[in-house]
């Protein structure tokens, strides 16, 4: 056993594995489908003016060219993971860096108000596939040591694409024709989905998807290529040990998966003692783990009711709806207007640079969360959040009421709670929702 390693079972892991080069390349790859994610999700808060200045558009379809992104999310949600497990992580990762160039182009070409709905529903299906497929592939090729870290990256890119959505459209409000505007900044998210694109085409597929459809000498090269960190030159066809080839991943290619023998685990189930599982009547399933949370080891061959989970599956729903209900895109997502009523008429590139304030402020504070989280705790931070989010959407209910209606202009009370109440909300957000709901 080498030194500071430590063991569980038949497998040895070392105590510590870096990160190497090759999986930071895959990780920022991958991460590049969150800043698309948070760069589509925010772009409309500084296009929307524009485009509603150029087209001619009324009140209810600006609201409806916002909506039409996240009913094209809702038909991505019910077909992302099927796609993801299908055709892969990686091939899923490319075919949603397709729909996003599409989108985009469609978008910054659109003749027309029913041209525009179109594009935001395209956008908003290669937005929720995306989400799923980009934390899949990340989930798949990170170490164990490392993957709450190399996954949260993702979280913090899309807070990265929500500050290039702002800082881009302030850019092009004070450069370009304020009537044309939208289009530039519709169509970047293109130029994003290109680079993703072609640094995606030259990664391995996740070797979890390649193992789990039978391709096992893929898997191998792939894992090989992961854990060397180079080509296909690091595969080896002979000496991959039982430590190579039992890594700290999460769900290992080792030599039982093959075929070999030699280890505790034995073989993976096949499709006829598969199929007997599924039609035994009972609603279990095959959990896979090397060691539980009490240190005793159990084996995969541990079986577990999935309604044992139950409570945990409630939670886990009930921050997921949170998460989308809480107020949060509303306030990014019209951030330009809510302050246009608050302080009176304003530059265009003035109320523009406000979300720019609010995405460095959503940047940062998620950032910060992902790499404290573990010393301050997740439960503190989730609350905590909750609570600001909680009092700062009641700030904003305050500064739109408390004025008297002869008064067509806010007072400066009123103006302070509406700046209070939206910087709350985002910050209140990346304290909480934005980092927490997926790890917790």
């Amino acid at each position: 056993m080498t030194p500071g390693a430590r063991r569980e079972g038949s497998y040895e892991y070392d105590a510590a594995p870096p990160i190497t080069p090759f999986i930071r390349k895959c990780t920022a790859a991958a991460c590049l489908g969150g800043v698309l994610f948070g760069y589509d999700l925010g772009v409309i808060s500084g296009a929307l003016p524009s485009l509603t200045s150029s087209l001619q558009l009324t009140d209810s379809q600006s609201e409806t060219v916002v909506a039409f992104l996240f009913i094209g999310s809702v038909i991505g949600s019910f077909i992302g993971g099927y796609i993801c497990d299908k055709i892969g992580r990686k091939t899923s990762i490319l075919v949603c860096d397709g729909i996003f160039l599409v989108g985009s182009i469609v978008l910054a070409l659109a003749p027309s108000y029913g041209m525009i709905l179109f594009g935001r529903i395209v956008v908003g299906i290669a937005v929720a596939v995306s989400a799923i497929s980009d934390v899949s592939y990340l989930t798949e090729i990170a170490p164990e040591h490392h993957r709450g870290a190399l996954v949260s990256c993702n979280e913090a890119s899309i807070s990265l694409g929500f500050l290039l959505a702002y800082v881009s459209s302030y850019v092009v409000t004070v450069s370009v024709n304020y009537d044309q505007g939208w289009r530039i900044m519709f169509g970047l998210s293109g130029l994003i989905a290109l680079l993703q694109f072609v640094l995606m085409a030259g990664l391995p597929e996740s070797p979890i998807w390649l193992e789990e459809n039978g391709k096992m000498s893929e898997a191998m090269e792939a894992l090989a290529r992961i854990q060397a960190g180079s080509g296909a030159e690091a595969v080896r066809n002979e000496d991959i040990d039982e430590e190579d080839s039992s890594s700290d991943f999460a769900h290992p290619v080792n030599e039982a998966v093959i075929g070999t023998g030699g280890n505790d685990f034995g073989p993976l189930p096949t499709d006829e003692n598969h199929e007997e599982q599924e039609n035994d009547g009972t609603e279990e399933v095959v959990v896979s783990k090397l060691k539980d949370a009490s240190g005793t080891s159990t084996g995969i061959g541990t079986r577990l009711s999935l309604t044992h989970y139950w409570r945990h599956m409630a939670i886990a729903s009930f921050l997921a709806v949170s998460q989308q209900i809480c107020g949060h895109i509303n306030i990014l997502n019209f951030a330009p207007e809510i302050f246009n009523e608050v302080f009176g008429s304003a530059t265009s590139s003035s109320l523009i640079a406000t979300t720019i304030v609010l995405g460095i402020l959503k940047f940062f504070l998620t950032t910060f969360v992902i790499f404290e989280v573990d010393r301050i705790g997740r439960r503190f931070l989730l609350l905590s959040g909750i609570f600001v989010i909680t009092v700062s959407l009641l700030s904003l209910t305050l500064a739109y009421t408390l004025g008297s209606e002869n008064e067509s202009e806010f007072t400066l009370p009123q103006r302070t709670l509406a700046v209070a109440g939206c910087s709350g909300v985002v910050a209140g957000y990346a304290l909480s929702y934005a980092p927490l709901t997926w790890l917790i």
